[in-house]
């Protein structure tokens, strides 16, 4: 997905339903527009973020992933658990980048993976695929909070 162009119907939408362009409307459009600004905003966090944009594929797909629906590789969980403990016994900052630029990779790559699995309407591989990017971003936000904690990054 083109962020840009996301980013250029978002604000052309904003423009359009913004609450403060129906001050001089009636209640009832007011609501509307105000109800359609807010639906707009969630719109937009929600494609502008891909694994949220995937998990909501899935479930205009029908096929929304719940926790503990899937059954995950054991090697794969292990690996997980294994890069959790690394991080959690990192103590300094080029380690904890180090794992959060590996763990970056991978997640492209896994992202990549589910849009191609999209583009093919193949779902059920979208869904094992999703299953695992949920993992991978969990620790993708433990590297941020500690890089946030650290001062590293904002």
């Amino acid at each position: 997905m083109e962020t840009k162009q996301l980013s250029k119907t978002f604000r052309l939408l904003q423009a359009q339903f913004h609450p403060d362009r129906f001050t001089l409307k009636s209640e009832r459009e007011q609501q509307y527009a105000a109800d359609h600004s807010s639906q707009i905003n969630k719109a937009y966090r929600c494609l502008l973020h891909p694994v949220e944009r995937a998990l909501y594929l899935l479930e205009l797909a029908g096929q929304p992933l719940h926790e503990g629906q899937i059954d995950m590789d054991p090697e794969f969980l292990m690996e997980i658990m294994e890069v959790n403990e690394e991080l959690a016994e990192a103590d300094d900052k080029e380690t904890v980048q180090e794992i959060g630029q590996k763990n970056q990779r991978i997640l492209d790559n896994l992202l990549q993976e589910a849009d191609t699995a999209f583009s093919n309407e193949d779902i059920n591989t979208a869904r094992q695929v999703v299953a695992k990017i949920k993992y991978y971003n969990n620790i993708y936000e433990k590297v941020r909070d500690y890089e946030r904690s650290h001062g590293i990054i904002d």
